[in-house]
């Protein structure tokens, strides 16, 4: 608590001017004690807290009951503020008056505030005395546009984009066709993206008419938020195949894969942190060293904790060359791709043999890329792992920090139906991988590779469209909300009902024992046909 104290203390000037004979003196001296206030322990506003308001839906209400040292609680003695300002205000910018909500000691204010983050401010003034003690604490202000599982569904050839949003461990609230206010016909929709960045607009809604980066405020679509306004040459019409950025102390890369299976990049930030607000993407960089052309895969792979950035001072992207069957990589340093090489090579080969590549992830907590190939020739699957790190290098009196790669991880799929398996999931804990067929999902031990996939879960009458761990990158996340990302995420469709009501999306605890049981943690119907589930994180 911040008090700024006016001590009572009355000193005789006599005192001041003591002498020796004072000594004697037993004085006459009066002491008026301070007003001590503090907020009741235990009440429901405690500092320091973060709370968490949905914009224009949620009330802040708070009622706090004052702790005073004489006894003096009534409301009439004291005058009262709450203040809200945005966490990143300047001082220069803030108006003392407009930043005051309330003067009353219960609140009960609507929290029409823009999604972000805010330092709150509870003050109690002693009238008599003028001292002032106050309350700081933190809210954090969402909307159903700022974040949320984003649900996307065909409805009769049409997009529909629902959201859940989990307000709490516990309490969720849904939001039904968020783009019907909207007077624009995107098309059938086939794919949704998100890239965790503070720079552009990370969600792309790509649809068989155009690619879209979703207005960050209200999620629409349209022609002023196309995609291809991001290129030099801006083409009629854009689809995307995959998309990812690659963050780094400073530098911010895009990297995109179109339907020409064409593979291009933007600098977002450059090295000296200059953002490159006008930056566009230019040419197609599918060469392997700028010589030979190829055809990547639609999957672009980042290491999953450089996707926030830090200390490190390279951060490749991972690709997959389906000409020559190969790993390649990107790396923010270079233009063109080339063929990946690792530090091991103890495990699998690159090229790998005319294999196709069929899923690709990035794996947070096991630091990895984590990937799913199939023999076109035996239609075998092979799970292979990559690892990305950094090392100094001295030549000279220079050290230089570089990337390299390692094979973390190599073995065959093996387990009912595996052979026609479209789903994939890579536990970002256990080494558990996931994978569906029809309306069964399995679940394979990848420390025990030797032992076939397992049935764990069954929808008869469904199909399995969607199934997921989904990473979170967000630093502010409170652990429930971060724990997230350890719940398999399955979206189905009810075969036989009408494509505006037919989808489901389940939320499953996973248990670290292999043996042990995977419950379900949440459920919610009444979607269209699910065709993607993606996290929508807040922006900052």
């Amino acid at each position: 608590m911040k008090r700024n104290h006016i001590y009572g203390l009355i000193v005789t000037a006599a005192m001041a001017m003591a002498a020796p004979a004072c000594s004697d003196d037993l004085g006459n001296y009066t002491y008026t004690p301070v007003n001590e206030v503090d907020v009741a322990y235990g009440d429901e506003l405690v500092r320091g807290e973060t709370y968490t308001y949905m914009a224009h839906s949620d009330y802040m209400r708070f009622s706090p009951k004052l702790e005073s040292s004489l006894g003096i609680t009534d409301d009439a003695s004291y005058d009262f503020e709450w203040r809200i300002i945005p966490n990143d205000a300047l001082s220069e910018d803030i108006d003392p008056e407009e930043v005051v909500v309330c003067r009353e000691r219960e609140i009960n204010y609507l929290v029409a505030l823009r999604p972000g983050k805010y330092n709150c401010y509870f003050s109690a003034k002693d009238k008599s005395t003028s001292v002032t003690w106050t309350v700081p604490f933190k809210i954090i202000v969402t909307s159903a546009t700022n974040e949320g599982w984003l649900v996307l569904c065909d409805v009769g050839d049409k997009t529909r984009l629902d959201i859940i949003f989990n307000r709490t461990e516990t309490e969720d609230t849904l939001f039904r066709d968020m783009l019907a206010d909207f007077d624009f016909d995107t098309g059938k929709p086939p794919g949704l993206f998100y890239n965790y960045s503070t720079y552009r607009r990370p969600t792309l809604l790509v649809t068989d008419k155009d690619t879209y980066c979703l207005d960050s405020d209200d999620l629409h679509a349209g022609d002023d938020n196309r995609l291809a306004w991001d290129f030099g040459l801006t083409p009629d019409k854009l689809k995307i195949k995959a998309s990812a950025i690659s963050h780094l102390a400073k530098k911010k890369v895009w990297a995109v894969i179109d339907d020409n299976d064409e593979l291009y990049t933007l600098t977002l930030v450059t090295d000296d942190g200059t953002i490159e607000s006008g930056a566009v993407f230019l040419y197609p960089m599918t060469k392997i060293e700028g010589k030979e052309q190829f055809k990547p895969a639609p999957f672009i792979g980042i290491h999953p904790k450089w996707a926030m950035g830090g200390r490190f001072e390279v951060n490749p992207f991972l690709l997959y060359d389906e000409t020559n069957s190969q790993f390649l990589v990107l790396t923010n340093n270079s233009v063109y791709p080339e063929v990946m090489t690792f530090e091991n090579n103890n495990l699998f080969e690159n090229p790998t043999g005319g294999r196709t590549m069929v899923w690709m992830e990035p794996v947070s907590q096991l630091n990895r890329v984590s990937s799913v190939l199939r023999d076109p020739a035996t239609n075998e699957m092979f799970y292979y792992g990559i690892g990305f790190y950094t090392k100094e290098v001295t030549e000279g009196s220079k050290k230089t920090t570089i990337n390299y790669q390692c094979q973390e991880g190599y073995c065959q799929i093996i387990g009912p139906g595996v052979e026609r398996a479209e789903h994939f999931a890579f536990h970002h804990m256990w080494n558990y991988l996931f994978y569906s067929v029809g309306s069964k999902v399995y679940k394979f031990d990848l420390t025990n590779p030797s032992v076939p996939a397992v049935q764990v879960l069954d929808f008869p009458g469904e199909e399995i469209t969607e199934l997921k761990f989904n990473p979170f990158y967000y630093p502010s996340y409170k652990r429930w909300q971060r724990n997230r990302e350890y719940d398999l995420v399955i979206g189905s469709n009810v075969q036989g009902k009408d494509d505006s009501e037919c989808g489901i999306v389940r939320f499953y605890n996973i248990p670290e024992l292999y043996t042990g049981a995977i419950t379900l943690k949440k459920e919610f119907d009444g979607f269209g046909r699910i065709v993607e589930i993606v996290y929508k994180e807040p922006a900052k």
